[in-house]
C-alpha cells in the first residue's frame, strides 16, 4: 500500500507527468521528458512525488529543468549507483517488514502507536554534513538509525504503509519558523497528527506521546503547517495523555501510576502553567498529603522551562 495523497490532489494531465515521473525514476532515467510546458507545474509535481514516494531515497530531487518545445526535460540524478540503490532498497524493506511484524497491534490504532514508540527509541536525532543526502531519507532513519525530522516522518510514512495504515508527509515549519516535517495518519476514518521527531528523548530509553494523534487545533500551537498544500482538517483527537487541571490532580495521578513500577509518565494540564509555580504547588500539597511519592521520582521533563502544556515524569 502506497498512500499518494498528493497525486490525488493534480488533475488529469498532471497526474500524466507525475506518472511519467514515476516510472522514470523508477527505471533509473537520467532524462525525463514529460509532456507539460510550465516548468513551475513539473516543479510542484517533482515535489509531490518526493513527499508521496519515501521509497525513492535514491532520488536527488534537485533537478535541472529545460523546455523542449511543448515538453520539458528533467535531468536526473541519483545518490547510489545502480547496485547500492538495489543493495539499501532490498534492506530498507526487509528491515521494514520486521519492524511492522514487531509492531502489529490489535488494532490500526495500536499498530500506529508501537511503530510511533519504536522509531522515537531507536532514532538518534542528528544533523550532518554527508553524501548522498541520507539524513532526510528512509536510509538514515532504518539503516543508519540517524537522521533528521525529515527521515523520521518519510520512516513513519513508509512503516504505516507497510502496515496497512493511511499515511501522509507533512511539511511546515515549527513555533521558531524552522523548516520542519511530520505526518498525518487516518485511523477509522479520521485524520490525526503524529511527529514522531518531537516525541524522541533524546538519549533516553522511553519516548513522549505528546505529538501522537493530536487535532487540527492542537497542533497549531506548536507547528505551521505549509499551507500551499492543502491538507485535510484533523477534527478529532486521541491523545493519550491524562488531563490535569490542579497539583492534586497531578498527585492522585502519580499514587495510581506508582503501583505499576513506571519509568516515564506523562501529563496534560487543561491550561498550560508556569513549571516552577506548578511544581512548588505540587510539592507543597505533597508535603500535606503524601510527600513520599516525590521520593520515587527522578525528575521532571518538559520541552519547555516556561508556561508549559505537558509534564513528563522520570521516575526512579
Amino acid at each position: 500500500m502506497v498512500s499518494v495523497y498528493y497525486k490525488s490532489l493534480l488533475n488529469s494531465e498532471e497526474k500524466k507527468v507525475y506518472d511519467e515521473l514515476v516510472s522514470g525514476y523508477m527505471s533509473l532515467k537520467d532524462e525525463i521528458t514529460v509532456d507539460c510546458s510550465d516548468v513551475k507545474t513539473v516543479w510542484k509535481i517533482v515535489d509531490y512525488v518526493s513527499m508521496d514516494r519515501p521509497d525513492f531515497f535514491f532520488v536527488n530531487f534537485s533537478h535541472t529543468a529545460y523546455r523542449v518545445g511543448s515538453q520539458i526535460l528533467l535531468e536526473c540524478e541519483y545518490f547510489f549507483s545502480e547496485n547500492q540503490i538495489k543493495l539499501y532498497y532490498n534492506q530498507v524493506h526487509e528491515i521494514g517488514d520486521k519492524i511492522v511484524k514487531q509492531c502489529t497491534g490489535k488494532n490500526d490504532f495500536g499498530t500506529a502507536l508501537k511503530l510511533h514508540d519504536y522509531l522515537a527509541k531507536n532514532i538518534e536525532y542528528e544533523l550532518y554534513d554527508d553524501t548522498p543526502d541520507s539524513q532526510r531519507s528512509i536510509v538514515g532513519a532504518l539503516i543508519r538509525k540517524q537522521c533528521c525530522c525529515a527521515g523520521y516522518a518519510r520512516a513513519y510514512k513508509f512503516l504505516c504503509e507497510k502496515a496497512g495504515i493511511h499515511c501522509i508527509y507533512v511539511r511546515g515549519d515549527d513555533k521558531d519558523g524552522g523548516p520542519h516535517a511530520w505526518n498525518m495518519v487516518k485511523i477509522n476514518g479520521n485524520n490525526y497528527f503524529v511527529d514522531v521527531t518531537y516525541d524522541d528523548y533524546r538519549g533516553e530509553v522511553f519516548c513522549s506521546r505528546e505529538f501522537f494523534m493530536l487535532s487540527t487545533e492542537e497542533l497549531l500551537r506548536t507547528h505551521i503547517p505549509n499551507p500551499e498544500y492543502k491538507l485535510p482538517k484533523c477534527e478529532h483527537s486521541m491523545s493519550l495523555l491524562p488531563v490535569i487541571n490542579t497539583p492534586q490532580d497531578l498527585l492522585d495521578r502519580l499514587r495510581h501510576e506508582k503501583k505499576f513500577d513506571p519509568i516515564f509518565t506523562e501529563y496534560r494540564f487543561i491550561q498550560p502553567v508556569d513549571f516552577d509555580e506548578f511544581i512548588n504547588l505540587l510539592h507543597s500539597q505533597c508535603g500535606v498529603n503524601d510527600y513520599g511519592i516525590m521520593n520515587c521520582i527522578a525528575g521532571y521533563s518538559v520541552k519547555d522551562k516556561g508556561k508549559i502544556s505537558v509534564l513528563g515524569v522520570r521516575w526512579k
